[in-house]
């Protein structure tokens, strides 16, 4: 009797742990399902033209491999003069207009970050 009572109770322990984990998986599915595209967003906000979400997508493709080349051996200022230099080469693809709007943009991402990080500080 004491052996059916211990089976009964590992076989419910074991059924309760695994619906936990499967509850688990269906969180993060939902979050990789809102993934949104960015450069989308961003030509959007901006207006950019086709031409120019061309020329962004390609500088993008080329400091994406670039990045991919120093991530063996490179520091932090490697990734940080890399990343420099390809917002310089985006910055010549935007009009005045469009630069202003995008670090008017960058400024409230800024803004947003700072208050989530003092509303996770204060709890």
């Amino acid at each position: 009797m004491k052996k059916l009572f211990l089976l009964v109770a590992v076989f419910a322990f074991v059924g309760i742990s695994s619906a936990q984990e499967k509850s688990k998986t269906k969180e993060s599915s939902a979050v990789k399902v809102d993934k949104k595209n960015n450069l989308d967003e961003w030509s959007k906000e901006l207006n950019l033209t086709e031409a120019q979400k061309v020329q962004v997508q390609k500088i993008n493709d080329d400091y994406k491999t670039k990045k991919q080349a120093i991530r063996a051996n490179g520091t932090a200022t490697d990734f940080k003069k890399l990343n420099d230099e390809k917002q310089a080469a985006i910055d010549a693809v935007l009009t005045p207009e469009q630069r202003a709007k995008q670090d008017k943009l960058h400024q409230q991402k800024v803004d947003e970050k700072n208050k989530k990080a003092d509303l996770k500080a204060s709890k």
